[in-house]
């Protein structure tokens, strides 16, 4: 990691951006992990779920500071991040039935929508909305300021994954790969979180609300 989790920052700033960020990433790991593994119809679910999103919206608000976040050209950007969202939804609707007729990453598929019906659809629509935003904000915002631009786009979809597989779901780490590096070469090509935190809004109420079930 050539800059701290700090956005900006550069050297002789503090340190307590690149703690924050550090320890939002321990921390989210693990309550990833316990959301995956907790009951989906009780309220410890709910409750992880938002400690999740707190904890990545703190760690991009103490990394940022009080600098502000770009908002140029904000409509263009979230019309971009609607059809991008749109076309991988497409897309991994194609992936998913061709891997069940192999019978491939059933099982997995099968959690993650047994997942988003555990619940009322408005309370799983809102959980992965505030999910959605502070991930991105984290991840495409806070860890893709820390690298170099020759080395962002691929550093933070590896942090990425590798935080999302805590939660041993192997279709969920397969999409933090194709969706992480498709999210972040969104934020480095519009230079706006506001393109990947639609992609990523739209893919996920997509997948809960249009998605094939079984």
């Amino acid at each position: 990691m050539t800059e701290a989790l700090a956005g900006p920052h550069r050297a002789g700033s503090s340190r307590r951006p690149r703690v924050a960020g550090f320890v939002a990433l321990a921390v989210g790991a693990v309550l990833l992990a316990t959301t995956i593994r907790t009951d989906r119809s009780t309220v410890q679910f709910m409750v992880a779920g938002l400690a999740l999103a707190a904890v990545w919206f703190t760690g991009f608000a103490v990394a940022r500071g009080r600098r502000p976040p770009a908002m140029t050209r904000p409509a263009a950007h979230a019309a971009v991040g609607f059809a991008l969202g749109v076309a991988l939804f497409t897309a991994f609707v194609a992936i998913a039935w061709i891997a069940r007729r192999l019978n491939i990453l059933d099982e997995p598929i099968d959690d993650i929508l047994e997942q988003a019906d555990a619940y009322a659809r408005v309370w799983v629509l809102a959980l992965t909305a505030v999910n959605a935003v502070a991930e991105e904000l984290f991840f495409r915002g806070t860890v893709m300021d820390a690298f170099t631009n020759r080395y962002a786009v691929i550093a933070a979809t590896a942090v990425y994954a590798v935080v999302t597989s805590a939660g041993g779901n192997v279709a969920l780490v397969l999409a933090a790969v194709v969706m992480g590096a498709v999210f972040a070469v969104e934020r480095r090509w519009t230079r706006s979180l506001v393109t990947p935190i639609v992609t990523h809004l739209t893919w996920s109420v997509l997948v809960i609300t249009a998605f094939p079930r079984r």
